[in-house]
Formats: C-alpha cells, sequence, structure tokens
C-alpha cells in the first residue's frame, strides 16, 4: 500500500488529481487527498522514489512501470516511456507510447484523452488510439494495435531510454518499434529537453513514411490562439505561454477529453503534419 501511495503521487498533476495514461477517469476511486488520509490513520507510510536534482529540474524516475515525472517551479511534465502494459494483460492499455501531460503554473496545458466508455465501440477504439494521446502517429495507423473493447494484438515496446543532464539542461529520450510492423520499418524517437524557462519536444521518424503527424491535446480551460508563426495558449490566471513549431505545418482541430464514465467535453488539438523528418515545438513564458 505504501508503494502505491508514492507511485500515485508521482503521477498526479499540482491539481492532487490523476494523469490520464491507458484507461482513467475521475470519479471511479478515491482522491489521492484521500487515500493519504486514510494511510496516515491507519498507519500506512509512503516509500521512498527515486528523484535526481538537476539544478532547479527534479527528475523522479518510476523505473519499473515505466513513466517519469519531471518538476520544476511552475512546471509539472509526466512522461510515458512504458510498455502499453504488462504482456498478459493488455486489455486496459492505450496507443499512448511516447505521450505525454504537463501542466503549467499549477494549470492542465496538455492532457490525454481520457475514458468514458467501455465495452465493444467505435468511440471506445477511437479513445484508445494514438491520436488521443500526446504523441505521433505515423501512415494513419496507431502505435499498437488496439481493438475491440480490451484487445491489443501488436504492440509497442519502448528502448534506449536516456537520461542526461547538468545544472541548467536536461534531456529525456527514449524510442518505440511500434511503427517496425509497417511494411517500411519507422521508429519513433522523441526527445525532452527541459530548462528553467523553456521546455522543447523533438520528435524523430526513422525511416521511410508516407504520414507523420503529432498531435497535442488541450485541456478545455486553456485558450488556444493561432498566429502566422506560433501560438499563443492562455492559462485560466491570464498568463500568456508561447508555443512554436517547426518541420511540420500545425493546425488546430476540434476535439475531445474525456474526464470520466459519459462525459465528453469540447477542446482543441493542435496537429503538425511532418514536413521533414524531425519536427518539435518548444514552449517559453511559463517561468514568469
Amino acid at each position: 500500500a505504501g508503494m502505491m501511495l508514492s507511485w500515485t503521487k508521482t503521477m498526479k498533476h499540482p491539481d492532487d488529481d490523476i494523469s490520464f495514461f491507458n484507461d482513467a477517469a475521475f470519479g471511479i476511486a478515491p482522491t489521492y487527498k484521500e487515500l493519504l488520509s486514510y494511510a496516515i490513520e491507519v498507519g500506512v507510510e509512503s516509500h521512498a522514489v527515486s528523484t535526481v536534482n538537476f539544478g532547479e529540474t527534479a527528475v523522479t524516475s518510476l523505473s519499473q512501470s515505466g513513466y517519469m515525472r519531471v518538476e520544476q517551479e511552475k512546471l509539472v511534465a509526466i512522461l510515458d516511456c512504458a510498455p502499453i502494459g504488462p504482456d498478459y494483460l493488455p486489455g486496459h492499455g492505450h496507443a499512448d507510447s511516447l505521450s505525454f501531460e504537463l501542466s503549467l503554473q499549477n494549470f492542465r496545458v496538455f492532457v490525454n484523452s481520457g475514458t468514458s466508455c467501455y465495452g465493444v465501440s467505435e468511440e471506445r477504439v477511437h479513445q484508445r488510439g494514438t491520436a488521443c494521446h500526446n504523441t505521433v502517429m505515423i501512415n494513419g495507423v496507431n502505435s499498437s494495435q488496439v481493438w475491440s473493447g480490451f484487445r491489443v494484438a501488436k504492440r509497442a515496446y519502448p528502448f534506449n531510454f536516456l537520461v542526461e543532464g547538468n545544472e541548467i539542461d536536461l534531456k529525456i529520450s527514449c524510442s518505440h518499434d511500434g511503427y517496425k510492423r509497417l511494411k517500411r520499418p519507422v521508429t519513433h524517437r522523441r526527445d525532452w529537453y527541459f530548462k528553467n524557462d523553456a521546455m522543447t519536444i523533438l520528435d524523430s521518424m526513422i525511416g521511410p513514411y508516407k504520414t507523420a503527424e503529432a498531435y497535442y491535446l488541450f485541456h478545455p480551460d486553456i485558450i488556444v490562439s493561432a498566429f502566422q508563426d506560433h501560438f499563443i495558449l492562455t492559462l485560466p490566471n491570464l498568463t500568456e505561454i508561447i508555443l512554436k513549431t517547426s518541420g511540420g505545418k500545425a493546425r488546430l482541430m476540434d476535439a475531445f477529453w474525456y474526464p470520466e464514465f459519459g462525459k465528453s467535453i469540447a477542446t482543441k488539438s493542435m496537429v503538425i503534419e511532418a514536413t521533414e523528418d524531425r519536427i518539435s515545438i518548444v514552449i517559453t513564458g511559463f517561468a514568469k
């Protein structure tokens, strides 16, 4: 119980609620605060987790499950360098390899889709698909073959995981082999770069491909404004975050966030259609 409590603490956002990887929804289980209160009451203590500091950036690695937490004063990023799930039971997994979620100044900015339904339906398959997560879809297919309500066929596995940094810079890298099943295999590699005042995400597509699209799903509370060469993200406290893209054509499209069963909330998604083998976004302005 102590290990589970510390894992939950690492995976939550600054608003003290869960992140959305694989099947996840609010209102299903007690919140972290409720679990912590009960743990204190019955004498269960959280287990220590491995945290390494790179200057003002703290990195917590949940190495056995494959997730990472990167935390600064005004940034929390939760990175998915994990398999889709246990090989013997991947039914609650989503095709979200190398996805991530991001909070800035305690507000959620990038979110994964969440889960609003179970059972066998097109909507269920859609919510488990790559395009509902903050990652890259190649040739219009999911990174893992999710199908039916709780089935997965060929699936992505992460490899070449790397963390390196110093007092100023931090780089976390990982690749996955989900697109090696294509007739002409492709590897997706993602590099996350962190400084005290900037975050960069670089996606590399290694191998021949027809199309590659990077998806970024915004939390409904974020106001997104498109300009000629950048986007402005306005947080609920009216802070304006600058987001610049390169290596592809970026556009906004209508999307949905599914934070609870039976609930769909309209929001926006940014899609970057690759025109080069490397596409990136740079986020600045959150350290004010």
